[in-house]
């Protein structure tokens, strides 16, 4: 069977049994996708456990993917550019695709797209204190996608070269802006993913033990 199907059997199976009934076998099934079946299985106790409210799920997270296209998009190149990249990307046939089925690609990527733009807010703020504060969001923000696809780190890496090569050399941010930010966001998400492996480890794991 397709991961898309047992995405949706094992939120069907959470909003139908229960958190810690459901939970055991998610972790041990799937413990990279915990995060996405909690919250697909709580949308489901509120909707009732059918395809077309995960496809409702994926419409308000790929609205979101769209709205931070735009934003980056703006951040680099302006107006123009950043309405033609939101409109590509409601277009793309991948997501279009994602859009129809149970799938993580949507959910993951909405604060993936979401931590680029407070990365590259925090670059611009000069007051220090929430300079610190929006790196930290940041962290949280890509902890919690990287938690669903392990791939957030990618993009805050880009970013990252991007600044140091092309800012630093334009003297618009020093190398020490954008190593204090890196340090500050990969601490969070470092910190995010250890908290939910003990929670995963503790809570889920050590219940099933006793």
């Amino acid at each position: 069977s397709s991961d898309y199907k047992m995405y949706y059997d094992m939120a069907e199976l959470y909003a139908r049994t229960g958190f810690y009934n459901a939970t055991d076998y998610i972790v041990v099934v799937a413990p990279n996708i915990v995060l996405y079946i909690i919250l697909l299985g709580e949308v489901f106790k509120v909707f009732g456990s059918t395809l077309l409210t995960a496809q409702m799920v994926n419409m308000v997270f790929l609205t979101g993917c769209i709205t931070m296209v735009y934003l980056l998009a703006r951040e680099f190149f302006g107006k123009k550019v950043s309405f033609l990249a939101a409109l590509g990307l409601s277009l793309s046939p991948s997501y279009l695709l994602f859009s129809l089925l149970p799938s993580t690609e949507t959910v993951a990527f909405f604060p993936y797209l979401a931590g680029m733009v407070l990365f590259l807010r925090a670059l611009k703020t000069e007051k220090t204190g929430k300079r610190i504060g929006l790196a930290v969001v940041c962290g949280l923000v890509l902890g919690f996608s990287n938690e669903i696809r392990s791939n957030a780190l990618i993009a805050l890496i880009a970013l990252s070269l991007w600044a140091l090569i092309y800012k630093c050399r334009k003297s618009e941010y020093g190398f020490k802006r954008v190593f204090v930010l890196l340090l500050v966001v990969l601490v969070v998400v470092y910190a995010f993913g250890l908290g939910t492996d003990v929670i995963r480890d503790e809570v889920f794991m050590g219940k099933k033990s006793n």
